[in-house]
């Protein structure tokens, strides 16, 4: 989508839930764009609907789409040389392991 393609707000439902995990100490309200509440299947789970709301917010027209699209790759990229690399170290710690078994025998 093309910055020139961007709406000028955005209506959405949300729904405020009351919920708390089982390693939660204390319930939290939160917003979520579904009904949480229609999908808690653990019984150790509280998950209350306490509302839903339509919400309309202003989407930002000054941000530099193709760039920060662009941004996220560079870090998507540097997450996947970072655990190529601990592969790599891996593999290698490996070989050399092997390496030393084959000199001592």
């Amino acid at each position: 989508m093309s910055q020139n393609e961007l709406p000028t707000e955005i209506t959405q439902t949300v729904y405020v839930i009351l919920r708390q995990m089982r390693y939660d100490e204390k319930p939290r309200v939160v917003i979520a764009d579904y009904d949480l509440s229609t999908l808690t299947r653990d019984p150790d789970e509280l998950c209350v609907t306490l509302g839903c709301h339509e919400i309309t917010l202003p989407v930002p027209q000054d941000v530099d789409v193709i760039g920060a699209h662009v941004e996220n790759l560079k870090e998507q990229k540097k997450k996947v040389m970072a655990e190529a690399q601990v592969a790599i170290n891996r593999i290698e710690e490996r070989i050399q392991s092997l390496l030393a078994i084959e000199h001592k025998g």
